[in-house]
């Protein structure tokens, strides 16, 4: 089954209509299209790069289920079977890497796991209580992109340093961002590290720190380019 015909029965399955997955995909991922991609893609067009990804993740299927890849075929007897080990790593929802933006809950029931291979975490691969987030935003773009997957790891309060990267959140409210506890006097500051000069720092009170909360600090993240 083709592309256009998969995303449509994915999407009629789900019950929306053209406008309700383009708001879909805006909510969850701060995607832009409108309803005549959509309607491009179901009459024959392919989405690429971080829309493929999105619409994979949202119908929670993968991308290479959506779009039929043309393989070379090798015969059995010359195939080579290769399991690598890997991290089943939670993966909740999407971080803002903008101004402080609520996070939709998460709960036991409905949080994803995606099989990460354990190669990619380098040293972290055997840690515990590891993570993953979709970055949305792009106050963080000179180092992590739009889009990228993140993990993050859970550290105590004094161990985290200056100049790690962070998901952190602040009155209910969730960033990621470079850790500058010593950059200003008087507060902890979380840095936007953007081409986009828009993007500004966070400044947290010291005397406000007990509403503060780190959950992680970055230790790897991807993209497709």
């Amino acid at each position: 089954m083709a592309f256009q015909h998969k995303l449509k029965k994915l999407r009629e399955d789900k019950g929306l209509s053209m406008e309700e997955l383009v708001n879909e995909l805006h909510k969850h991922y701060g995607l832009s299209v409108n309803k005549s991609t959509i309607s491009r893609w179901e009459n024959g067009a392919e989405p690429k790069g971080k829309d493929l990804h999105y619409i994979a993740h949202y119908f929670k299927v993968s991308p290479s289920e959506l779009i039929d890849l043309d393989l070379v075929k090798i015969p059995e007897d010359q195939m080579i079977s290769v399991s690598l080990p890997t991290y089943n790593l939670p993966l909740y929802g999407s971080i803002f890497a903008g101004a402080l933006a609520t996070v939709e809950g998460v709960t036991v029931d409905d949080v994803e796991f995606i099989a990460l291979p354990k190669q990619m975490l380098g040293k972290y691969k055997n840690c515990p209580k590891l993570f993953g987030m979709i970055v949305n935003g792009d106050s963080m773009n000179k180092i992590i992109q739009h889009g990228s997957l993140v993990v993050a790891k859970p550290l105590e309060l004094d161990q985290y340093k200056d100049g790690d990267i962070v998901i952190f959140s602040y009155n209910n409210e969730f960033s990621l961002k470079r850790y500058a506890p010593n950059d200003l006097d008087g507060y902890v500051l979380f840095k936007s590290e953007s081409t986009d000069s828009n993007f500004k720092d966070i400044p947290i009170p010291i005397n406000a720190v007990n509403d503060l909360k780190i959950y992680g600090k970055i230790v790897y993240y991807g993209t497709t380019l």
